[in-house]
């Protein structure tokens, strides 16, 4: 076995070697894939994982301080104020919270620069603010009061008060929801209205005067008409038809207006539209007449006219008007005046 593999002098026969190594190296692999062959497959092992989801929530007021220093305030109208001057902050910048107002008519928040602003708007009430900081909550309550009207106007109209009635006057004031017993009113003449303490007017007669109103040594005057029965003009509006007293105009061409007239018959005389009478004062280059329309046939009170106006190129004047005034049987009266 010996002589197989060595030489006589005692080195290594390489290629007998070789080989011997080969074939034993080739028996072992073919035994392996004979035993790999008759195994059964390894059954697969299938591993089941379950997810588990948890929520997480994330409180961004850690130890911060949300409140308002005083549980109510009052304000003057058309004023402006800091908010970081009513409201105690910790760990928390002012223009991280939200505010929330009751009523948005008295109040708005808004930004200025670094600055989060409370301003009172052009009218007196009570109303809260609230301020919101994650689940941190404060409100407190604003009083917008004044002591004084900041200005009053009649305005380009005409008012009415019912006969023996109390009728509260509409004016233009600022702040807006003032009482107007400060005012300086009066009536042009007393045998048809009165004031009350309060500034409301009674009626004393069916007709017409007017009320004036000194401000600030300035004398303003509007018609005043005492009624028995309210006669309401509406001017239509694309598809809606709006209250109107005056109407501007801008354009120098004939053009027509589509109104409704309804008429109050508080005393059940039978009024309609024949009950209508309809009387023009025209002033330099305009002039107008009202044809009837036709009834309104879900309200047995209302009718429908036409205004039809007429502009004169040759005219001119410093005044430009139609004012057309619509009366009842009893004297009750209303006017619709077109200017430019």
């Amino acid at each position: 076995m010996k002589k197989i593999f060595f030489n006589e002098d005692g080195t290594i026969k390489v290629l007998v070697s070789s080989l011997a190594v080969f074939l034993v190296l080739f028996l072992v692999v073919i035994i392996i894939a004979f035993l790999m062959g008759d195994s059964k497959p390894a059954e697969p092992i299938t591993t089941t994982t379950t997810k588990k989801t948890t929520t997480t929530t994330i409180k961004l007021c850690n130890g911060c301080k949300v409140h308002f220093k005083n549980s109510t305030i009052t304000l003057e109208a058309n004023k402006e104020v800091d908010l970081t001057e009513l409201i105690d902050l910790e760990k928390v910048n002012v223009r991280a919270l939200k505010f929330a107002i009751a009523d948005p008519s008295l109040l708005e928040v808004k930004g200025e620069g670094e600055k989060v602003i409370l301003k009172t708007l052009d009218k007196v009430g009570t109303t809260t603010i609230t301020a919101q900081y994650d689940d941190v909550e404060t409100t407190m309550n604003v009083i917008v009061s004044q002591n004084y009207i900041a200005s009053a106007s009649l305005g380009n109209r005409a008012y009415y008060a019912y006969l023996n009635r109390e009728t509260p006057l509409n004016l233009d004031i600022s702040p807006q929801g003032m009482p107007l017993t400060t005012l300086d009113l009066s009536i042009a003449d007393e045998a048809y209205a009165s004031l009350t303490e309060t500034n409301e007017v009674i009626g004393k007669q069916i007709g017409e005067t007017k009320i004036n109103l000194n401000m600030n040594g300035t004398l303003t005057s509007a018609p005043l008409y005492i009624i028995d029965n309210r006669i309401l003009v509406k001017l239509k509006k694309e598809t809606e038809y709006e209250e109107v007293d005056t109407i501007t105009i801008t354009n120098t061409i004939n053009t027509t207006y589509d109104i409704s007239i309804q008429i109050e018959d508080r005393n059940n005389a039978g009024y309609n539209a024949s009950s209508l009478k309809f009387d023009y004062i025209n002033a330099g280059s305009l002039s107008s007449n009202v044809t009837f329309i036709g009834n309104d046939p879900l309200d047995d009170h209302n009718y429908f006219y036409r205004i039809n106006l007429t502009y004169d190129s040759g005219v001119t004047s410093m005044e430009n008007y139609s004012l057309i005034s619509i009366s009842l049987p009893d004297g009750s009266k209303t006017r619709v005046k077109i200017t430019r």
